[in-house]
C-alpha cells in the first residue's frame, strides 16, 4: 500500500491505480484501497471508476447504511461528480451532529466544492488536534488542489511546522 500512496502522492495517478488494482486483487474485502483508488481515479478525471471505488469503500468498511450507498450512487448518476459529492458531504455533515465525523473529511469534500472557507475552516479545527501524517495528507492529496493556490494554504502548512 505505500508504493501506491507515494505514486498517488506524487501524481503518478496511473501507477498508483495500477498498484491499489493488484493490491485489491490480493485482497478485495480491505477497503482502504478503493478509497485511494478513488482518489487517483477522480484526480485523472475517470469519475464513474472513481465513484464505483468509493461506494465499494463504503460498503466494505461498513462507513454507510445500504440506503445511503445507494443514494450516493443515484446522486452520481443524476448529478456527476458535483452531485455525488453533495451528497456525501450532506450525509457527514448530518451524521456529524450525532457522531464524531472527522473535520479533515469534510474539509476534502468543501476543497473539491471549490468551498474554500469552509474547507480552511474545517482544516483549522482539524490541526487544532495534530494527528500523524496530517500534514502530509493535506499536502499531497489529490482532494486539496483547489486550495493550494490560496493563501491560507501556505499559513496553515506554516503553522503546523511545514511548508510547501
Amino acid at each position: 500500500n505505500i508504493d501506491g500512496r507515494i505514486s498517488l502522492f506524487a501524481g503518478r495517478y496511473d501507477e498508483a491505480i495500477v498498484i491499489f488494482r493488484k493490491n485489491i486483487e490480493l485482497d478485495p474485502t480491505w477497503g482502504g484501497d478503493h478509497d485511494l483508488l478513488f482518489q487517483a481515479y477522480a484526480a485523472k478525471g475517470m469519475y464513474p471508476e472513481a465513484v464505483d471505488a468509493y461506494i465499494t469503500a463504503l460498503s466494505l468498511l461498513k462507513l454507510a447504511p445500504p440506503s445511503e450507498i445507494e443514494l450516493t450512487r443515484e446522486s452520481f448518476l443524476k448529478g456527476g461528480l458535483e452531485g455525488f459529492l453533495r451528497r456525501r458531504l450532506k450525509y457527514l455533515e448530518e451524521k456529524s451532529k450525532t457522531e464524531h465525523v472527522r473535520p479533515f473529511q469534510l474539509a476534502e469534500f468543501h476543497s473539491r466544492l471549490n468551498q474554500n472557507d469552509n474547507a480552511f475552516a474545517l482544516l483549522n479545527k482539524a490541526f487544532e488536534t495534530p494527528t500523524v501524517g496530517l500534514v502530509g495528507w493535506l499536502k499531497y492529496l489529490p482532494s486539496f488542489v483547489n486550495i493550494r493556490s490560496d493563501p491560507r494554504y501556505d499559513e496553515l502548512l506554516l503553522r503546523t511546522g511545514f511548508s510547501r
